[in-house]
C-alpha cells in the first residue's frame, strides 16, 4: 500500500467537464487522463463511410468496373488501396467515440498512452532524453497543425529526432497549466526546457 495522497490540481479542475480531463497527482506521480476529441460531425461522415466501405468491400471490384477489365489486377489495385483506407476510417471512428489518451509523470520518465477501448501501446519517453517541451498548437479558428482524426496534441516535445505530441482535447489555458506542471514533474535541469 502506498503513503501517496492523492491531491487535486489546483489550476486543472479534477474534471472540468464531463468524461473530458482527470488530474491524479501523488507525492511522487502525475496521471493524465483525456477523451480523444470528439466531433459529432465528423463521426456521422464515418459512419457513412465506413457502411460504403463496407459494402464495396463485399461487393468487390467486379460490381464497379466494366467488362473485359482484368479481374486480378483490379482486385489488387482494388484491395491494396482501399482497404486500409476504410480500415483507417473505423480506426478514426472508434477513437472518436472510445478514444482515451494516458499521460503518466514521473521524476525520470513520461509515459504516453492513446487507447481505444482499454487497447493501446505504451510508450515511455526516458527524461533526460526530452528536449525543447512546449506548448505546439494554439486552438484558432482553423488550425491545419492538428490532424483531423487521431492524436496531435496541444503539448509536445523533441525525443531524437521525432516530435512527440500529446493532450489534444484542453483549452490553451489548461494546456498551459498542464504544461507547467509536467515540467516541475520531470524536474530536469533547468536549462534543458525552452
Amino acid at each position: 500500500m502506498s503513503d501517496e495522497v492523492p491531491t487535486q490540481a489546483p489550476s486543472v479542475p479534477r474534471n472540468h467537464r464531463p468524461g473530458g480531463l482527470l488530474i491524479e497527482e501523488t507525492v511522487s506521480t502525475l496521471q493524465i487522463v483525456a477523451r480523444g476529441r470528439r466531433n459529432v460531425g465528423t463521426s456521422a461522415f464515418l459512419v457513412l463511410w465506413v457502411i460504403a466501405w463496407l459494402t464495396s468491400e463485399v461487393l468487390g471490384p467486379s460490381r464497379f468496373f466494366p467488362p473485359g477489365t482484368s479481374p486480378l489486377k483490379v482486385a489488387i489495385i482494388w484491395y491494396l488501396f482501399w482497404t486500409p483506407g476504410g480500415l483507417l476510417a473505423i480506426c478514426a471512428l472508434l477513437w472518436s467515440l472510445a478514444g482515451w489518451e494516458h499521460i503518466r509523470v514521473e521524476p525520470a520518465s513520461l509515459s504516453l498512452k492513446r487507447s481505444i477501448f482499454g487497447l493501446g501501446r505504451l510508450r515511455i519517453y526516458d527524461a533526460a532524453r526530452i528536449r525543447d517541451l512546449r506548448l505546439y498548437g494554439r486552438t484558432a479558428a482553423v488550425n491545419f497543425r492538428k490532424p483531423a482524426l487521431i492524436g496531435g496534441g496541444q503539448l509536445a516535445f523533441n525525443y531524437g529526432a521525432s516530435v512527440v505530441r500529446f493532450v489534444d482535447t484542453v483549452t490553451d489555458t489548461e494546456a498551459e497549466a498542464l504544461l507547467a506542471r509536467i515540467r516541475a514533474r520531470l524536474k530536469v535541469a533547468r536549462g534543458l526546457f525552452s
